[in-house]
């Protein structure tokens, strides 16, 4: 007599059921384990410039490296070595790119060593770190070189030369020459005269 074989495999089939109910229970448990754990935050970026830092931080659970999602981060800080001084309102890091990774601009009033702390709230973690926030660049202010101006030449003006004139009793004016030539005439006209009357007879006694 040949026996029905049906009992040995639904034995078998249950069997097997248990087994994979089992391993996907510890799987699970230990997913969930592992999410529940403890976190960290790492560092990946860090750019500064005049007034401004710029972070990008990860935050994962330790126990399997997923990133954690929807979490609260926050930077906040103060300059180096004054505490209490210059404070950094707490500014919140956004989400970006891959799950976990968070970043954020932070505005800094002052240049300098600045000491900075990224919070997570829920869950809990931070990293601390300094960045140096560098001074302004300023801009000199454009010089113009000033005109350099000839200085003015007067060229003098040539005057002729004055000759001084002298008005005594010594100079030779003309009417000395006339009246020189009026007494010579008389005394040639007198002399002709008087050899006139000396020629005539008997002018002469």
């Amino acid at each position: 007599m040949i026996r029905p074989r049906n009992g040995r495999f639904s034995r078998l089939g249950a069997a097997l059921t248990v087994v994979v109910i089992a391993v996907v229970a510890v799987v699970g448990a230990t997913t969930a384990g592992a999410h529940g754990g403890p976190v960290q935050l790492e560092v990946l970026d860090v750019e500064t410039g005049p007034g401004t830092v710029r972070i990008e931080v990860r935050l994962s659970y330790t126990g399997d490296g997923h990133g954690v999602a929807d979490a609260a981060v926050t930077v906040a800080g103060e300059v180096a070595g004054e505490p209490g001084g210059a404070p950094l309102t707490p500014v919140s890091l956004e989400p970006s790119g891959d799950e976990g990774v968070y970043a954020g601009d932070i505005a800094v009033p002052v240049p300098g060593t600045w000491s900075l702390r990224v919070t997570s709230a829920q869950p809990t973690a931070s990293v601390a770190l300094d960045v140096e926030v560098p001074v302004p660049a300023t801009t000199a202010p454009a010089t113009t070189a000033p005109a350099t101006t000839a200085p003015a030449t007067t060229t003098p003006v040539a005057q002729s030369p004055v000759s001084a004139t002298s008005t005594g009793e010594t100079s030779s004016s003309p009417w000395w020459w006339i009246a020189g030539g009026a007494a010579a005439a008389v005394a040639v006209g007198l002399g002709i005269v008087f050899v006139r009357q000396a020629s005539r007879p008997g002018s002469i006694e």
